[in-house]
């Protein structure tokens, strides 16, 4: 669990020119102050040839943010994260994995996110006692974009952002001297004997 509290936090307010309404001035200014509240949990397991890694996490934003017309449009509804990996330790060393993450609708400092699923796989294996490592994976198989409006004093964005973060990706590691061990002596052991 986490408490954050930040005093004159720095938002941007847009001003449109009075000549041109076409240009957009964007300046920073102060709230008073910002504050959250967050906890999280992990979990994981080995249930036989499965291990799950489970984690959820929550935060509650507290800055209040009103539109031209008085309304509140931030700070309302909390943020829920929950994501599973799970791992599954086959035969001959191979290892796939699922890994999903889900968020709900919610808001994040002056930023309104909206739900979404992500969903990646892949494979790894050892090798050469495992001294080498391959792993292949493909990331966000859905090709889900993030969705977020952004509110400020006096205007709020929405964009979508699509960061083309579907991906295949191959890593391949190799650890050297992986069984060789320090034969000599520690500080700590010299220090001892001198007293």
């Amino acid at each position: 669990m986490n408490y954050q509290w930040i005093k004159d936090y720095v938002m941007s307010n847009n001003l449109v020119l009075q000549g041109n309404p076409l240009i957009v001035k964007s300046q920073p200014f102060n709230k008073p102050h910002y504050s959250a509240f967050g906890a999280n949990v992990s979990y994981n397991a080995t249930i036989g040839f499965w291990e799950p890694y489970c984690y959820a996490s929550i935060m509650q934003t507290f800055l209040d943010i009103h539109d031209m017309n008085g309304m509140r449009v931030n700070g309302q509804k909390p943020y829920v994260e929950v994501s599973v990996n799970n791992y599954f330790n086959l035969k001959n060393d191979f290892m796939p994995y699922v890994f999903m993450a889900y968020n709900t609708t919610g808001d994040l400092r002056e930023y309104n996110v909206k739900e979404k699923f992500l969903l990646s796989f892949g494979i790894g294996k050892h090798f050469l006692k495992n001294s080498l490592y391959l792993r292949l994976n493909v990331n966000n198989v859905l090709g889900i974009k993030e969705i977020e409006t952004r509110y400020g004093s006096n205007y709020f964005f929405e964009k979508e952002r699509f960061k083309d973060n579907r991906n295949i990706s191959l890593m391949l590691r190799y650890v050297f001297n992986n069984k060789k061990k320090y034969k000599g002596n520690s500080a700590a052991s010299e220090e001892i004997n001198r007293l």
